[in-house]
């Protein structure tokens, strides 16, 4: 799906498109699978911490900012050199 970067370090996704596609993809897995919709009990969809901004009529407001986006950056730096946590380690 495409990203849109307005700006350098950027990066936001229509989240209707994500809708669309989860459409898609669970018509398939049913038809591939032959299970039928009316044995699903839940189903589950945890996107990576986004966030979608609707309106009182559910309608999208904003593309989201997804987990490449790093205008933040500077201010997740500042609070981690602030909190007890700029003694630990971390190792990539």
């Amino acid at each position: 799906m495409p990203i849109t970067a307005l700006r350098a370090g950027w990066a936001e996704q229509d989240p209707d498109m994500w809708w669309k596609n989860l459409r898609i993809a669970t018509a398939e897995v049913l038809s591939d699978s032959g299970i039928k919709k009316d044995s699903i009990i839940a189903v589950v969809f945890v996107p990576d911490a986004r966030v979608v901004i609707i309106d009182k009529n559910h309608q999208v407001l904003r593309p989201s900012i997804i987990w490449c986006d790093s205008r933040a950056v500077e201010i997740g730096r500042k609070a981690f050199s602030l909190s007890a946590l700029k003694n630990v380690s971390v190792h990539s």
